[in-house]
């Protein structure tokens, strides 16, 4: 993996040489040393994300490496895989049946490559979905992302892949489950229960000993990652489609789990105090009749959550709160604020 991302900071070479040239030299008639520095010209000059040069067709470059599987010489097979897999990221190559492939191949730098190629893929081969299902079941946990990560490319066109992800959204392993629902609603659109699931996964978890093992503590850091993802895409809609994530809020008032009211009202109050835009997008008369609903709640969190948000559907935002939310990549990483209230 560190492989291919590296290889996507290359910057042209000096003396740039032409596509055909050097597709020529990559021809398995010519000295190992030719072809190798061939590969590595052509991802430094056309590959790599920072360079300024760009294929005329894209396609032809591709057929040149799906050859790879046919490749005996190791060191070369794993340029083609490399070079591949950055033409994936930087012309929205269709991944090849090859490559999904090769994503358990028995030399660990040609599948880590190939499993990074395959989870960024916008497109791949139809052809590849057996591979890709075998994958989603593999006892490997890499192997088993990749598959999942990769689903959702075909998920739209694949009733078996969208059939494969709702399958997976029940994973016991939490980031199976999480990459499941995110390509779920990728593939569908489906906007009701995704906002569901993202409550309950940014949901306060009830209190735990701490985790002994390994395997614990890798579950509890999956936890907080599927967490933190769940919290920007709420930041996300709300600055995108605010309208359309306040009434699918409400709906979510009325849920059986304490824990998703409980986030369902920490969400609107967000959205009370985020922005003006964000305030406005909340319907004021639907929202305290069902926030009201509350006031009296088995759950004492959310009793008192109930009563906060009612007063802040009133007060609406500080006065030097933004008009609009700016794009996530402009917010500051800062720690979370503590959700005991």
């Amino acid at each position: 993996m560190i492989v291919l991302l590296a290889s996507l900071m290359l910057f042209p070479g000096e003396g740039t040489e032409s596509v055909d040239s050097l597709l020529k030299k990559i021809g398995s008639d010519n000295p190992k040393e030719v072809r190798l520095a061939a590969l590595e010209k052509l991802k430094e000059d056309y590959l790599g994300t920072k360079t300024g040069l760009n294929l005329k067709d894209p396609a032809q470059v591709r057929r040149a490496l799906e050859t790879f599987p046919e490749e005996k010489d190791i060191d070369v097979r794993r340029s083609l895989v490399l070079a591949l897999g950055l033409g994936i990221i930087k012309y929205q190559f269709e991944c090849p049946t090859t490559l999904v492939d090769a994503i358990d191949d028995a030399d660990e730098q040609i599948s880590a490559n190939a499993r990074v190629a395959v989870t960024v893929a916008e497109k791949i081969s139809p052809s590849a979905l057996p591979h890709l299902l075998k994958a989603c079941d593999s006892d490997d946990h890499s192997l088993r992302m990749a598959g999942v990560q990769a689903l959702p490319a075909l998920a739209a066109k694949s009733p078996d892949a969208l059939k494969k992800l709702k399958q997976l959204m029940k994973h016991p392993n939490v980031m199976v489950q999480d990459f499941a629902h995110h390509g779920h609603f990728e593939a569908t659109q489906d906007f009701g229960p995704y906002v569901t699931y993202l409550l309950l996964a940014s949901a306060d978890r009830p209190k735990e000993p701490a985790p002994k093992t390994p395997d614990q503590k890798q579950a509890e850091e999956h936890k907080d990652m599927c967490s933190v993802t769940a919290a920007m895409k709420f930041y996300h809609f709300s600055r995108t489609t605010p309208k359309k994530l306040a009434n699918e809020l409400l709906t979510n008032l009325s849920h059986e789990d304490a824990r998703i009211r409980q986030c369902t009202l920490r969400q609107l109050r967000a959205m009370c105090i985020s922005s003006h835009e964000t305030y406005k997008a909340i319907p004021k008369n639907k929202a305290k009749k069902a926030v009201a609903k509350l006031f009296e709640d088995k759950n004492e969190k959310v009793s008192n959550w109930a009563y906060w948000v009612d007063s802040l559907l009133d007060e609406g935002p500080p006065k030097d709160a933004p008009e609009k939310l700016k794009p996530l990549d402009e917010i500051p990483l800062i720690e979370p604020e503590t959700r005991d209230r």
